[in-house]
């Protein structure tokens, strides 16, 4: 069996085997699209709750997580305020190269990627909100002056109660002669790895697809 290629082919074949090179040469545009892709890949690892290049499941939120939610995330992690996802969202994508990068402008996105350990820089105790008021309250106008705030309200100086556990406890006594606990006083907490940034088979495929499209002048 034998083939035979007539002019109008043979250039056909050279013209689209030069327009792949050059297209080879420039594959700015085929990365700018996948980089437009890739923006999309932590919002669909959130709502899977589940890392996007291996598929397993998130570890869930604390009970104590879940209660101070302030927006209309429920009970699942990276979904309270919406605000990181839609940092990667709204990022734009850079090449430099055959590197397509983008970026969140969230500090705490490598954190909840990564995982990791936050300790108090200036104070000896994290203080974790033990109620939804008491962190709307801290994150208005800081810890101290919630507490102070509170204190002043009931005639009542704040203390530190330790539990026989361990665990230390700002509390202000309340009118009806008992405790209000604000606060859980920790010297760290650890955060746990929730992975949202990763390719997994999809991405991949739509990685082909694009550069399928560039390379045959179909994008």
């Amino acid at each position: 069996m034998s083939l035979e290629f007539a002019n109008d082919d043979a250039r056909r074949f050279e013209r689209d085997l030069k327009m792949m090179e050059r297209r080879v040469r420039d594959l700015r545009p085929a990365l700018l699209a996948f980089g437009q892709h890739m923006t999309t890949i932590p919002a669909r690892a959130v709502r899977a709750q589940a890392d996007p290049t291996t598929g397993a499941p998130w570890p869930v939120l604390s009970g104590l997580t879940a209660g101070n939610r302030r927006g209309s995330g429920g009970t699942k992690a990276l979904q309270d305020t919406g605000r990181l996802v839609q940092s990667w969202l709204a990022a734009t994508p850079r090449v430099d190269g055959l590197t397509v990068t983008i970026q969140s402008n969230v500090a705490y996105a490598r954190l909840h990627n990564e995982g990791g350990t936050i300790k108090p820089k200036t104070a000896k105790h994290l203080a974790l909100p033990l109620s939804q008021k008491a962190a709307l309250g801290a994150k208005r106008i800081g810890v101290r002056a919630y507490v102070d705030s509170v204190a002043k309200k009931v005639g009542k100086k704040p203390f530190v109660l330790t539990s026989k556990a361990g665990n230390k406890f700002l509390v202000v006594g309340n009118r009806a002669g008992g405790l209000d606990f604000l606060f859980l006083l920790k010297k760290s907490v650890t955060i746990p790895a929730r992975r949202y940034a990763g390719m997994g088979d999809k991405d991949l495929r739509r990685l082909r697809s694009i550069l399928r499209a560039h390379l045959l002048g179909k994008a």
